[in-house]
């Protein structure tokens, strides 16, 4: 059975107005993105999906502390934004070797999966 990650979501207008805690991420479901929280800034920093056409316009150079749960990693520069490989079922039932924590977008289920170390897990957005 896969899990289901469900974070808080919202329409373009709700995601403007809205002040997250750091590092939380909600959905905006007008133009299906998602939006990173810094407990500051209202409306979060969106980042980009693969409809976006000024992709350069969203991304920013910054330098500070990353957390999640229980971990900080402090100075950490981000400069652009990650993008998984986008295979189907069959090129990822033949990825060799594979490894705990590898991370594909499965394009035949539109599913982002995680190799747990068993089987590939979905981490599904609603």
């Amino acid at each position: 059975m896969s899990k289901t990650v469900q974070w808080k979501r919202g329409n373009t207008a709700q995601n403007s107005t809205y002040t997250g805690a750091q590092g939380e991420i909600t959905v905006n479901t007008t133009n299906y993105t998602l939006v990173v929280h810094d407990g500051a800034r209202q409306g979060g920093y969106p980042l980009p999906n693969y409809s976006n056409t000024n992709v350069a316009a969203y991304l920013t150079t910054s330098t500070g502390n990353i957390s999640a749960g229980n971990i900080t990693a402090n100075s950490i520069s981000v400069t652009s934004v990650v993008q998984f490989a986008n295979l189907t079922t069959t090129q990822i039932n033949a990825i060799t070797p594979i490894s705990r924590g590898m991370t594909v977008f499965n394009f035949t289920t539109g599913n982002i999966q995680v190799y747990n170390g068993t089987k590939w897990a979905n981490i599904t957005l609603s």
